[in-house]
């Protein structure tokens, strides 16, 4: 059943790039880790009895090339996602990630209409300096605008500031925001916090994995 083309869906993710957690639920959570960081802990899938795939942007191209050599696009990860979904019978797919990953949980819950989406200080587009550099590198669609009509529930987390990570780099979080916060059925929570990675705060003060849980158990 979960074979496309003879392709298993599942054992043919390069371990590189993905990990499955299989609780055999009717939901699955859809993590995209963000530049440099790794695998989510399967904490996650245990806390919430939800099945998990974590998946990890190795070539640190925003997933521009995709997360194996059969599905190497965005597009292809459309498809793949779209039979995970029928062949797994999920009735819920959940699209989660901090940052970088942030924008790609935006961008395929959007595409894919996903039924909630959790993420943590997203990026919605490419920055441009003074001088005219672009960040990241990768020429990104612009997402913001694609939400104007959004039916299902988006939860933004991101910190106060970024005050504590200003002199090394700003991601400018609320920035990338601003036009998100108007939308349909999305709620914007600011955190305590003074640094873009939101999501290592709420790691570290040991209630990463019981938040996300009770974003789910209330908006789905």
């Amino acid at each position: 059943m979960e074979e496309y083309f003879g392709i298993d869906l599942i054992n043919s993710l390069p371990e590189s790039r993905c990990k499955f957690y299989d609780k055999k639920s009717s939901s699955i959570i859809i993590w995209f880790g963000g530049l440099g960081e790794p695998f989510l802990s399967g904490k996650l899938s245990d806390f919430t009895g939800m099945d998990c795939l974590s998946l990890l942007d190795i070539n640190s191209n925003w997933y521009e090339t995709g997360i194996s050599e059969e599905f190497n696009s965005r597009k292809k990860m459309i498809k793949y996602f779209s039979l995970l979904k029928k062949y797994k019978n999920y009735e819920k797919l959940i699209f989660c990630g901090q940052s970088s990953g942030g924008y790609n949980a935006l961008y395929f819950f959007h595409y894919l209409k996903g039924d909630l989406s959790i993420v943590f200080a997203p990026q919605t587009g490419n920055q441009f300096s003074g001088d005219g550099h672009m960040s990241p590198q990768v020429k990104l669609k612009n997402i913001s605008n694609i939400f104007k009509k959004n039916e299902n529930n988006i939860i933004i987390n991101i910190s106060r500031s970024e005050k504590n990570n200003e002199k090394i780099y700003m991601w400018h979080d609320w920035w990338q925001v601003k036009y998100l916060k108007n939308c349909p059925n999305i709620t914007i929570i600011s955190h305590p916090f003074d640094f873009h990675a939101t999501s290592l705060f709420l790691r570290e003060k040991g209630i990463f994995y019981k938040f996300i849980k009770g974003i789910i158990d209330i908006y789905l």
